[in-house]
């Protein structure tokens, strides 16, 4: 039987989380924010491999979701804090 490519199975993987976060963030409001958590989860059950296909299906998706509310240089960024956030949760000390 074959096996599909390890990258086709991480592009599917972040197809799935890019869903989910943006059914999450439509729910979302001021006190109640589900895409942090989206967003946890999948880093807390995804191999460190994967990290750079969800940052950057993040990334891709609020920036088409921030656009029509600001400016280009607003959503840039906005882009720019909302991804720093698990990149520097990554470094962080463990």
């Amino acid at each position: 039987m074959n096996r599909l490519p390890a990258w086709l199975i991480d592009a599917l993987w972040s197809l799935g989380y890019a869903t989910v976060f943006y059914a999450a963030f439509q729910t979302a409001h001021l006190f109640w924010y589900l895409p942090a958590g989206v967003r946890f989860g999948a880093l807390l059950v995804s191999p460190y491999r994967r990290w750079p296909w969800l940052i950057a299906v993040e990334a891709a998706l609020l920036g088409v979701i921030l656009y029509d509310n600001f400016t280009a240089v607003h959503g840039v960024l906005a882009i720019a804090a909302l991804v720093s956030n698990p990149l520097l949760a990554a470094l962080g000390p463990w």
